[in-house]
């Protein structure tokens, strides 16, 4: 149950929408800008570049599952990973810092990420208390 003193009014004009989001957890430090240079969705899995002066999240068009898996689309390079956060109860974050090229997968099986939709139904049952 959301109290009055907890909810969020998106008619209230000193609230940016484009530059607000609502995660479960804080996350410090400073944000920047991110320009998404490219984004490309295929069957099941999506590639995104995107360049930031500073730490940045980007929301993409995928509901939020812990069974997304994100990759570095160059791993040689040594660039600090992506963290995928739920955003505005529905929706995938991408956090991470300067520079973005990485591809996110659904992926789920037996033996790949077998428990990651028993997670994801905890998380919105206790969402909805």
């Amino acid at each position: 149950m959301i109290s009055p003193q907890h909810s969020i009014s998106c008619l209230d004009d000193r609230i940016d929408l484009s530059r607000s989001a609502v995660v479960r957890r804080e996350i410090e430090g400073n944000f920047g800008a991110a320009a998404i240079i490219l984004f490309v969705d295929g069957r099941r899995r999506s590639a995104y570049q995107s360049q930031s002066a500073a730490r940045s999240l980007v929301v993409v068009p995928l509901e939020f599952s812990h069974c997304i898996e994100v990759r570095d689309a160059h791993p040689e390079s040594g660039a600090k990973r992506a963290e995928l956060i739920r955003v505005d109860g529905l929706l995938t974050g991408v956090l991470f810092e300067h520079d973005l090229d990485a591809v996110l997968a659904f992926r789920t099986g037996p033996l790949r990420n077998p428990t990651c939709r028993w997670q994801d139904y905890q998380e919105l049952k206790e969402m909805l208390r």
